[in-house]
């Protein structure tokens, strides 16, 4: 799950936790020290989590191992970095991106029925 704010990413990995279990989710930004988004990258690429909730700073550089979905939390400033986001999920040479594109931050889109 993208969002565009560090302040966001703790916000929704915190509502998530609360939802999912603070062990399933985990948070991912520029801000926190190096060490704790390596274990998030590497809990994420070992299937351990069940989302993780970041910021650009996880856009690029990284093998982040299978993805089934991006979802995306309100507007990015380029279309370029919502394809390089969305290009994450499903990357295999027979899958297809699939994304969710959630526009309104005020959108209570964890009570959205699926």
């Amino acid at each position: 799950m993208f969002v565009n704010t560090r302040r966001l990413a703790e916000r929704v990995s915190r509502h998530l936790g609360e939802r999912l279990g603070d062990e399933n989710i985990a948070a991912h930004h520029g801000s926190l020290a190096r060490e704790q988004r390596l274990v998030a990258e590497q809990r994420l690429k070992a299937g351990e989590l069940s989302a993780l909730v970041a910021t650009a700073s996880l856009e690029l550089g990284i093998d982040i191992g299978d993805v089934n979905l991006v979802c995306q939390l309100g507007s990015t400033r380029s279309i370029a970095s919502f394809l390089q986001r969305v290009g994450r999920s499903n990357h295999t040479v027979a899958g297809f991106p699939k994304d969710e594109f959630f526009r309104s931050r005020a959108m209570s889109w964890w009570s959205v029925p699926r």
